[in-house]
């Protein structure tokens, strides 16, 4: 942790000031170093999200990583979570729509830490779709449980790799690697947080079709939440 943390730091102003380069803070720019310039600032991105999946990551196993259960409407989760990356959608030219669930949807959860695993779910969508594809999250009431799903159009994934899909630093293939790049961590993070809720996650997928992760909780009831509000569940770490 403290290695992730030390590498972190630097990082950080040397991203900042290749930002400040970048938009000519400190003088022009010539045409000619701009592309040197923007590859530098990707590739900077994509070892900052290496080093805080391994944060959050070592946060998890260590048992440090801190969840503060409250009640939960899980139609404004998604709703949060799909405006929070409208913008990257946007650029992406992928269009996302959403179904909410009619009836009472609520749940026991950490608000911070399940905006974390939709954020992971709808980025991965993004990863394997094409521009002019359709993303679709929706939330279901099925009997006891809270259903919340991400559907892509994208290249699906093969039935061998279904024992690997959730595992750390995994990857479906190594073309899959070549195009849409990432660390391989994020199923992981997700898997694990869900599972600190008494979730279940699971995928269906048909090659060439496209893949749908989708999320199953204890739905909260009326009993379930008059005591939540008597005796709110403390901030707890993970064990």
């Amino acid at each position: 942790s403290t290695v992730s943390h030390e590498l972190r730091t630097p990082l950080t102003s040397i991203l900042g000031s290749l930002e400040l380069i970048k938009h000519g803070a400190l003088g022009d720019v010539p045409e000619n170093l701009k592309p040197t310039i923007g590859m530098a600032a990707r590739n900077g991105q994509r070892l900052a999200t290496l080093i805080n999946d391994l944060l959050d990551l070592q946060q998890i196993e260590a048992g440090e990583m801190a969840f503060n259960f409250e009640p939960l409407d899980v139609n404004d989760l998604m709703k949060e979570a799909v405006d929070s990356i409208a913008g990257y959608a946007s650029k992406l030219d992928i269009r996302v729509t959403t179904l909410p669930c009619p009836q009472d949807c609520r749940i026991m959860g950490d608000r911070g830490r399940l905006m974390m695993v939709m954020n992971n779910l709808l980025s991965n969508a993004f990863k394997f779709s094409d521009a002019g594809d359709a993303v679709k999250v929706q939330v279901e009431n099925i009997g006891a449980r809270i259903r919340i799903s991400v559907h892509d159009e994208g290249m699906g994934i093969p039935k061998g790799a279904r024992d690997r899909v959730f595992d750390k630093f995994s990857q479906v293939d190594s073309s899959d690697v070549r195009k849409v790049g990432g660390t391989g961590l994020g199923l992981n993070i997700t898997k694990q947080i869900v599972e600190r809720h008494n979730a279940t996650i699971d995928y269906v997928s048909e090659l060439g079709v496209g893949s749908s992760f989708y999320i199953e909780f204890d739905r909260l009831t009326g009993d379930d939440s008059a005591s939540a509000s008597a005796d709110p569940e403390p901030i707890a770490k993970v064990a």
